[in-house]
């Protein structure tokens, strides 16, 4: 018997769901479910337990923390109707705002030791030490005749360069105007004057997100346009670069190293001030539009965060059609190896917390009025005690032109798949289809428990098919295959 054999010692390709799985690179993976790719191999992605008590009445859509000049530490937590304090175990309420619903965003800006948050429909709220209240203007006239204004709403804020930075607002001279960009004076963050503005309208579409790029820059998302705005001195903030994109939802971007990931109307986009740069177009982004809801208002619960210790963007996606109902699905990008895969963790928003811990941590906001914080990398990791299910399946190996005919059909038939896979109470699965383009129907399949001094192997009744799919469940670790096989019909 002539036995022939794959070893496939690179799976760092990660996820390809744009074809069918004979066409994927050999590194690639069909399907790549709860794990993620780190230091060479697969592992089980990080259960999640709830260190605090639920106590905010609604479910979580933003966490933050803040640090005072003192050192001292906060952690706010912001839901539809309030945003709250987490101090060790002990909840405090500081804002009861408007009910609003899950699509009005939170967002918040530290600067000048004090705390800043606005969601779009309420008033823009300030605090200092404890209870948030609404931001109040300096509306005097100064020395050079210039009255300042109120600025009572804004759909996003920011930080920079001493200044506090407003956009999609609404203030007390021009009413609402959602192609508006505004800003304090320097170090004097209570005072807005008449022409600190900047209209940015000329496609008429309102803006929706915005986010420091670097330094003295700041993007600035709209639905059909990518707007690079210069913080330059004099004039204060000018137009430098626009870009005919846009992006899906107000949290739809985070920060990486040089800039930002953001989703886009049509994928994903790393951008740095220069024309976004299209990332995964064959292997992630048909998928992604594939899960993704077609509903309007429920895509604007996408949200992206990013785990800086482990170089991850995570990216929660909305998949049903009720704005209402919490995303429950990820897709995880690692740009240091440029790898994909999938997670059935949902949630309304993440977090990732450094500053104020000893180590790095990441938070997610859920339902239920429940904070649940990442775990260990692998080895065992539960969600609040349920079991995690991992899934890894191979790039299939199709037939060979030297292959003899087995009842009529060239075929192969494969026995044995050794494996480093951890535990080796996981389960190996080899599956076949006639057709390259149909789901393989998987027919054999035995944990990992014999070795031969070489590597733990899984030996199965024989599996035969035009396509031979490998497919490993419930694992902890993995980082290769060693697939024999014999051409069907031999003796």
């Amino acid at each position: 018997m002539a036995n022939k054999k794959l070893i496939i010692n690179d799976l760092s390709g990660g996820l390809n769901k744009d074809y069918p799985a004979p066409l994927i690179a050999p590194n690639q993976l069909s399907v790549a479910d709860n794990i993620v790719y780190r230091q060479g191999e697969w592992v089980k992605r990080g259960g999640y337990t709830q260190p605090y008590s639920p106590q905010p009445a609604n479910d979580i859509l933003e966490i933050v923390d803040y640090v005072r000049k003192d050192g001292t530490s906060k952690l706010y937590v912001a839901t539809k109707a309030a945003i709250n304090e987490l101090s060790g175990t002990s909840w405090t309420s500081r804002k009861t705002v408007t009910t609003r619903t899950e699509i009005d965003k939170w967002w918040f800006a530290e600067i000048g030791d004090s705390v800043y948050a606005t969601n779009g429909v309420d008033n823009i709220q300030k605090a200092t030490t404890g209870a948030f209240s609404n931001a109040t203007w300096d509306t005097s006239t100064d020395s050079a005749g210039e009255t300042g204004i109120s600025v009572t709403r804004a759909s996003i804020i920011l930080a920079l360069n001493s200044r506090l930075w407003f956009f999609n607002t609404t203030d007390s001279a021009n009413g609402a105007s959602p192609f508006a960009m505004q800003w304090t004076d320097a170090l004097d963050y209570d005072r807005v004057e008449p022409d600190n503005i900047l209209l940015i309208d000329d496609n008429q579409t309102p803006i929706i997100s915005a986010g420091v790029l670097t330094n003295n820059f700041i993007s600035v998302y709209k639905q059909d346009q990518v707007v690079v705005v210069q913080n330059t001195g004099n004039p204060v903030a000018s137009i430098r670069f626009r870009f005919p994109n846009g992006i899906l939802a107000p949290k739809a971007w985070t920060k990486v190293p040089g800039g930002h990931f953001f989703v886009g109307l049509d994928g994903f986009y790393l951008f740095s001030g220069a024309a976004p740069t299209a990332i995964g177009d064959d292997r992630i982004t048909s998928h992604f539009f594939s899960i993704l809801t077609t509903n309007t208002d429920a895509r604007k619960n996408l949200y992206c965060f990013t785990d800086w210790f482990h170089r991850e963007v995570h990216i929660i996606i909305p998949t049903d059609d009720n704005y209402t109902v919490m995303p429950t699905r990820q897709i995880i990008y690692n740009w240091q190896y440029n790898t994909w895969s999938e997670s059935d963790l949902g949630a309304w928003c993440g977090f990732y917390r450094f500053r104020t811990s000893t180590t790095p941590t990441v938070l997610l906001g859920g339902s239920s009025r429940e904070i649940w914080q990442i775990g260990a990398d692998s080895g065992g990791s539960t969600d609040d005690g349920n079991p995690i299910a991992t899934k890894i399946r191979t790039k299939a190996l199709a037939n060979f032109p030297d292959q003899k005919t087995f009842e009529g059909k060239d075929y192969i038939q494969t026995n044995i798949i050794k494996t480093d896979a951890l535990p080796t109470t996981s389960t190996v699965k080899v599956g076949t289809s006639d057709y390259g383009t149909e789901a393989p129907s998987f027919v054999s399949s035995a944990p990992i428990t014999a070795t031969d001094g070489l590597a733990p192997y899984a030996d199965l009744e024989p599996a035969t098919g035009r396509y031979i799919s490998v497919e490993v469940e419930n694992f902890n670790t993995i980082s290769e295959f060693q697939i024999e096989w014999q051409e069907a019909g031999e003796e």
